[in-house]
Parts: structure tokens; sequence; C-alpha cells
């Protein structure tokens, strides 16, 4: 995510037996005899290799538990770890310039290295410079969005593409980061040592809607800096269909690889197997993200239970199991869990939508504990120990096979030793399956046994060289022992220890101009930022003001058909305009009374009802960004309230509602399509209030349509703009069959000039969407004027809230209801565990706002009022086990202000541990 390091200029020798060892190789050579592939396996030191990893971000667990995990992850049976790199982490401040390295710091992952060869892992690292990882920003520091090129297209996305500023500052990245890692690469030591064996390049590329030339270049720049800053392991990437089979030099020499997560729905994996198999028969089958769990947003239930090892429905252990082998039976030989253990989103990291709990209901969770679904994944990794070397050179082997079931299959693979590996599996998961399968080979061999699966089972039989004898052959995998817990243990304790106090005025007050984003002021995390403004105003303006403005956007839908005096100039309304980014909060308060935004337009306008005055008016807005996204155009998201604007608006609604939708086939040219569409008599009726009930599924089309009566009177107003909130995630917009705009991007509003093609009487308004990813469709529509009158003067401050908490707690509990921010303290005590018992612990809470939490000094993570999690695990070092704690919250007030209802200590009991 973050980076750090200088750049080296390396020999042209060099380089080229770097670029050697990467190539898509035909056979098992190479120039480099430490590690190379063929389109089988990786081979490293002469040994073919079954790569069994998981994923372990050592960002998303304190460094003080990091050797008790590689233990867990040690005594499972992985030989490989995985993790990203996140820039923002490594370099959160902007650099004076591309050659300033000074603001990064790699302490962090150089640790984790360092930990992870001590305990004899090979490394897959994934730099980045984009990760996803559900992170904020995507991994892209906050400060990057500042170097956007001022000429660069404002409908395009600027992060991802192959801009030269943008490629300039991922070279700074990888200059720094990249020498860091070529030091850890097996390559660079001696034979038998373990450490970094693969590199890969960008993530996902192909969900970044850029175009095939703009991905491969960005790729092909990537790769030749990696090279050139001495990377010199096998370069990868995931989800970027282009690389191939690609013949380019450079890009020739780096391989693709597939993400899953297919929940039941494991049998649709293998056709993008096959797939990736035939676009590149020189390179290994690799998948760098085979389901280990899933993430949860706030809003979701809550997976890390303190009593039981609970999964989502399609997450049980079974699904692991038949996962893995279904890869397996489809030639992967480089098998990357995501999550092994999942972790937590300490601090304001979460990308938006995300639980600062990342759980994943991996195999390891959160907490450090193991239940079932570590045990499977053990037994798996027994199985890989033992019979990797074979399992890395099998083929697929032609045979005629029944099992007495059609959900039940049986396939065969057999080592270059004669070794036969029969996996037979159902993708039913209701109920059991058991029966007699028979299997027959080319040279007429047959084999005939008795199986038994339960519900979505999943086994291998194993038979030595020369047997074809089932009753000698060898069940994988073997189950595991059960897992011996501890009875005596601590019951919860109810907090009752906590204070609260407003929080301080702030003192860091610092002047900035209208038009300002928080990134510009230096502020790129989520924290929350006060503003504070003088609005000026002259009795004339305050006069003219009616007495109901809140009526200018009424709740109530109105007709498109309007008569010339629904557009007459009435008496104007004083309005507040706000403007910050969608989904973002703000508290306003108003000369000391809190003001409420108006409702159809979003959360920009405010009404000041009665609370302004002639004169100076005090505007204290306390702003809570609540993150950034981790993938598409919400990337780039400038945060902050940029722009305070006191103007006047007829007092009329202009939303245009009564749309219809027609569904129609993908299509090269809307124009085409519209027409198409006049033809049919299947619209219906939508409502594009609420886009979240998603009109349109994954890869539709359809044209959205309404008939608006226009004026002449209006025809000669400023208000014939067409503000669209949200088109998903790509369309077109007609007027009376005339094209005047497009929407290129979901999470941005689309401003249409629409005067040219309007005439008085009735118009026709179309929208052509083609919806790429999740649910899309059309988001509410209004009249806009060309521009908006600013009226009076303006002036604004900021000052952000840095501390962790106050330095000074009052004697008595202070909070006010009133006050925008309100400081929490817990105090509490760990109970005693008897001797050689382990039991991780959590803090249950439930209050009133929204906020951070802090665990004695460490950010521990964010609380959402509206959110379902409740429980947030405490990590053990940071913990005093003998004296006291402080669990220290700020909370901004919502619909029934900030407080702490209830709050109690409980144990995981089901994940205690006899630790010797």
């Amino acid at each position: 995510m973050r980076a750090m390091g200088r750049k080296r200029t390396l020999l042209l020798s060099l380089l080229l037996a770097c670029s050697a060892s990467c190539t898509n190789l035909q056979s098992s050579k190479s120039h480099d005899s430490t590690i190379h592939y063929d389109n089988q396996c990786l081979t490293i030191n002469g040994h073919d290799m079954v790569i069994f990893s998981g994923a372990f971000h050592y960002f998303r667990c304190p460094q003080g538990l990091w050797p008790e995990r590689f233990a867990k992850i040690k005594a499972a049976g992985f030989n490989t770890v995985e993790t990203y790199i996140p820039w923002n982490l490594c370099e959160p401040q902007m650099p004076a310039g591309l050659n300033d390295y000074s603001k990064i710091d790699l302490r962090g992952v150089k640790a984790w290295l360092a930990m992870a060869e001590h305990y004899g892992f090979y490394i897959i690292i994934r730099p980045g410079p984009y990760i996803c990882a559900e992170w904020d920003h995507g991994g892209f520091p906050g400060w990057l969005i500042n170097k956007r090129p001022a000429n660069f297209p404002a409908e395009k996305v600027w992060l991802r593409s192959d801009d030269p500023t943008y490629i300039a500052w991922c070279k700074h990245w990888y200059n720094a980061v990249c020498p860091v890692l070529a030091s850890h690469q097996i390559t660079h030591k001696s034979p038998g040592s373990t450490g970094i064996i693969l590199f890969q390049l960008e993530n996902e590329y192909d969900y970044s809607g850029m175009s095939e030339d703009v991905k491969m270049s960005c790729v092909k720049s990537l790769a030749e800096c990696a090279t050139a800053n001495g990377i010199d392991v096998p370069l990868f990437t995931c989800w970027t269909h282009s690389i191939r089979g690609n013949t380019d030099p450079v890009l020739s020499k780096v391989f693709d690889s597939c993400n899953f997560y297919p929940g039941w729905g494991v049998d649709r994996t293998g056709a993008d197997m096959q797939t990736l198999r035939t676009a590149q028969p020189n390179a290994p089958m690799m998948t760098t993200e085979l389901q280990g769990g899933w993430f949860t947003s706030p809003g979701d239930e809550q997976v890390l239970r303190p009593d039981s090892d609970h999964y989502r429905h399609d997450l049980v252990p079974a699904q692991i199991q038949n996962l893995t082998l279904f890869a397996s039976q489809n030639g992967d030989t480089i098998t990357n869990y995501y999550m092994l253990f999942g972790g937590t989103n300490f601090a304001d990291n979460a990308a938006q939508g995300i639980s600062t709990s990342y759980d994943y209901s991996a195999p390891i969770r959160e907490n450090g504990g193991v239940g079932e679904k570590y045990r499977v994944v053990q037994a798996l990794g027994d199985f890989i120990r033992a019979h990797g070397p074979s399992l890395a050179r099998t083929t697929l082997v032609d045979c005629q096979a029944t099992t007495g079931s059609s959900d039940v299959t049986l396939v065969e693979r057999r080592g270059t030793d004669g070794s036969r590996y029969l996996f037979i599996r159902t993708n039913q998961h209701q109920s059991s399956r058991y029966g007699t399968a028979h299997l027959k080979e080319s040279d007429g061999t047959e084999i005939t046994f008795d199986y038994e699966l339960p519900a979505f089972g999943s086994k291998v039989l194993y038979l030595a060289p020369g047997q074809t004898d089932p009753a000698r052959g060898q069940w994988f995998p073997q189950e595991r022992p059960p897992i011996h817990r501890p009875t005596k243990l601590p019951h919860e304790v109810t907090v009752t220890d906590i204070h609260s106090m407003p929080d301080p005025t702030p003192l860091n007050w610092k002047p900035m101009a209208n038009g300002t984003f928080l990134p510009e002021l230096g502020i790129y995390d989520s924290r929350f930022v006060y503003y504070d403004a003088t609005l000026g105003i002259s009795e004339d303006d305050l006069n003219s003001a009616t007495e109901s403005p809140a009526s200018i956007f009424s709740d109530n839908p109105v007709s498109n058909t309007t008569d010339s005096s629904s557009f007459s100039v009435h008496r104007s309304s004083l309005t507040l305009k706000i403007d910050h980014p969608s989904g973002d909060h703000m508290i306003v308060m108003l000369n000391g009374h809190r003001i409420e935004p108006i409702a159809q337009t979003g959360e920009t306008y405010y009404s000041p009802g009665d609370y302004l005055h002639a004169g100076d008016n005090h505007l204290r807005l306390l702003y809570e960004n609540t993150g950034f996204a981790n993938i598409g155009g919400g990337l780039e998201k400038r945060a902050g309230v940029s722009n305070i604007t006191l103007t006047q608006l007829p007092g009329n609604d202009r939303a245009i509602s009564h749309w219809q939708m027609h569904l129609i086939q993908p299509t090269d040219h809307p124009d085409v399509a519209l027409h198409e569409a006049d033809q049919a008599n299947d619209w219906h009726d939508v409502s594009t209030d609420n886009l979240e009930a998603a009109q349109l599924r994954q890869h539709q089309w359809a044209v959205f349509q309404t008939k608006v009566d226009v004026s002449s009177q209006q025809l000669n107003e400023s208000w014939t703009h067409l503000l669209f909130s949200r088109i998903d995630d790509e369309g077109w917009i007609f007027i009376n069959g005339q094209l005047i705009g497009r929407g290129l991007r979901w999470d941005q509003p689309v401003n249409c000039d629409a005067r040219s093609a309007l005439h008085a009487g009735s118009n026709t308004i179309a929208v052509v969407i083609h919806n790429n990813d999740n649910g899309g469709g059309l988001g509410p529509v209004s009249w806009a004027p060309d521009h908006e009158p600013s009226i009076g003067s303006v002036s604004i401050r900021y000052a952000d809230v840095p501390e962790i908490s106050p330095k000074r707690w009052p004697q008595k509990n202070s909070a006010a209801s009133e006050s925008l921010l309100n400081w929490y303290r817990l105090t509490f005590s760990i109970p005693a565990t008897p001797r050689a018992v382990w039991v991780p612990w959590l803090m249950r809470i439930h209050a009133h706002g929204n906020g951070f939490l802090y665990l004695n000094g460490h950010a521990l993570g964010r609380y959402w009022e509206d959110g379902k999690q409740t429980d947030y695990f405490l990590p053990d070092n940071w913990l005093n086990r003998t004296g006291k704690n402080e669990l220290t919250l700020c909370l901004r007030a919502v619909d029934q202000g900030s407080a702490i209802e209830s709050a109690t200590l409980v144990p995981y009991k089901f994940y205690a541990e006899f630790r010797h």
C-alpha cells in the first residue's frame, strides 16, 4: 500500500539476467537455477513444488502477535505466506518530489519479511501500487490525488491509468520498495533459504475499466521498473487477461492468475481455469486468491462469535476443502487462500463501507483462535506436505468414470512415477452421498471402489505406483484430531467506570479558501474535521427570503407536466449550499442552532430557517469522512467541505419523475438502441429515488425515459440544465433524440446543458444505460440552474481532530447532547485466567453516535451507530493483563445524540486454548 527506499541503477548484464529468470519458459530450465517455472509448477532449488499459501497481512495484526500467527500457519502445513504492501501506510505524508523518499517507512514490512523467513516460509509479495484489499484508497496515498494533472480529462479516472505523471509516481513507490524486497528474494540467499518467490504487478486490473492498451502500458512500466530495481523472481498478475500469451518482450515474462470466491458454486471456477490454461500454456496454474472467507460491511451480521465457530452458510469447513481439491484436480499448483488469517482494519484504514473487523471467517480468526475450518486446512496441509512433489507433476488422465450419482464426479490425475490421485467430490450441499465408483482408463485398466462423502464432500484416493487395488490405497485428507479446549474460564464483566466530556474547542484553526479540499490542506485520512465560517449578509438580502424555504424541495412527488406559472419568478429563498462528497456526513450549527439538510437534493442544501440575521452569522460544522473507496472512480474522492455558499433559489420543486424503463440488448450504438426502444410496448414504471433497489443487474442494458412539458418562459430562465445524481455505470443522455451528454463514472453526478435540445411543449428525456458491475441504473434527476448566485460574503477556517483522547478529563461526566463531538473513557481490568490457559477478549459496545475507538492509546477502529458490529477484538499485546485498561471513544452525535448505552468485557470462550 505504501512504499519507501531509493532507486538503484543496475548493470545491463544484471537486467538481462533478471529478465531471463522470469520468462514464460516452455521447459523447466532457466538462467537462474534457484527458481523457475514451466507449465506445471514452480521449481525451487531443483525441487518441484506445490505452493500452499495463505494471506497474512502484516498491517492487520499488531507486530507483537505475529509469532503466534506464524506458528499456527506453520502447524497447519503451509509452506508459503502472502501479503500486500499498502503504499499509503508506508508513505502517509506527501513527499517534496519524485526523488524525496524521506516520508517512507518500511520498517513494518521488513520486520514481517524477516519473521516469515525465520519461520521457514516462502513469500508471495504484492506491493501494488493498487491493492484493493478493502483498504482505504485501495492502497494509494491520500496525497496522490493532488498530483493529478489539471489537463487530465475530468470524466476519466486518473489512478491506475497510464498517464505519465501517474506512472512516474508509481515508479517513485517501486524505486523505494523494490530494493528492500530484492534483498529478501530467494535468488539473493544461499541454497535452501526461504524468502520471496513471486512478485505481483498491479492487482485485478480487468476490473479497472481501463482499456487494454492502457493496462498493458502500465503493467509494462511496472515490470521494467521492478526489474531495474533488482526484482528477479517471477513476475505475475491476477485477473489481467491481456497478459496471457502476450508476445511483448517484457510482458511475455509475466504470467496471469485467477481469484475465486464461489461460495457453493465451486464448479463454476472450472471454466475460468481452463481459459487460463489455454491462454497461457507455458505457465503454471495459479490461484492468487482462493476463497478463505469473505469480508463484512458495518451493516452485516458479525461472523466472529464469542461462543461458537460461526460461518456464513456457504463458507462452512466443507466448502474450503471442496474448493481446494477442485483447484488441485484442475492442475492448480500455486494456491493462496484469501484470507488465511483475516485480522482487523485498525484506525480508519478500512475502505468505505467495510467494517473494522476483517475476521473474514478465515481459518485463523481475527482473535488468533482456530476451529473446524482450521482443522480442515491443516489436514489439506498434511496431504500436500506428503504428496506435493508428486502432485506438482501430475497430469489429467483420459478415462471413463461413473459414480452412480449425477452430482458426484470422479477425476484421475497421474504422477510421473505412476502414482494415481482419484479426486471424488459432490456439489450437493444439503445431504451426504455414498455409492460405488468405477473408473476405466484408456489402456483398459479398471478401478472400482466404494465412497462416502458428507454434504459438499471432497476426497482423494491415493494409489501408489503400480497399485490398482483400492483396498491398498489411502484416503486424503485425513481428519485431524479434535481441539481440546479448557472449560474453567472467566465470565464476562459489565463495565461501569465510564467517563464522558465534550470535545475541547479546537485551538489549531487555520484559514482556507472556498474551493479547497482536505487533501490540499494536508489531511489525507478519515478523521473528523471542524469548519468555522462567517457569513455576512445585508438587510436587503435577508428581507428577500421567503418564510418557508424548505418548500423549494418538497418531499411530495410532482408531475413533470408544468404550465407557464410553474416556472414564473417568485420571491427568492436564501439557501445554504455546502459542497462535500456524497455519503459523508455533517452536523451544521448556525448561530448556535442545528439546521438540517433539505431532503430531495441530498446533503448539500440546508435551510437556515429563521436563524439568519443581518450582519455576520456564525456557522460551525463537524464533518465526518465516511472513508475512501477501494475500487473504481471513488478512489479519487476529494474529501472535505470544499464550498460554503449562501444562494437564492426559486421556490419550486425541480425533481423530474415518472420514469419508465425498457431492457435492451447490449449495443455499441446507443442511438440505435433508443430507436428500437421507441417501438417497444413493454415499458414499466421505475422509481429513481433509491438506486439501492438496483434497477439493473450486472451487465444489463436499459433505456430510461420520461416526458416533460416546458414553457417558453422556462426556456428564457437559467434552469435548463439536467442534473443526474447518478448514472450507474455509464450512460448516454438524449433529449428529443439528440445526444446532449454522457456519464462515464457511476460515482460522479452528471450536469448537462439541455437548452439547445429543448423546445416549448412536450419533450422526451431518454438515458441509455449500461450497468457493468453489481447493481446499477438511474438515480434522482432534477432541473438545475446554469449558475447559482452567491449572496453576501463567506470566510472559512478549519481544524482537525488529531488527538486520540483529551489530555485532561473533568472530575464529573460532562458530555452534552448539544455538543458536536463527545469523548467517552471506559476503564476496566482483565479477569485472571488459570495458568496455561489462553483466552482472547472483546469489548461489546452499544452506543449512539459514529466515531473512533482507542485501546490504551492504540487506534482500534471505527464505530457505526447503524452498524451491526458491536464486538471489538482487544489485541492481547495492547492489553494490560494486571492493571487498568482504557478504551476511549470519540462519537459525533447522530439522530439520538451520542451516548454509551452499555459496555461489556467478554471472553471468546470457544477459542480458548491450553498453552504451555
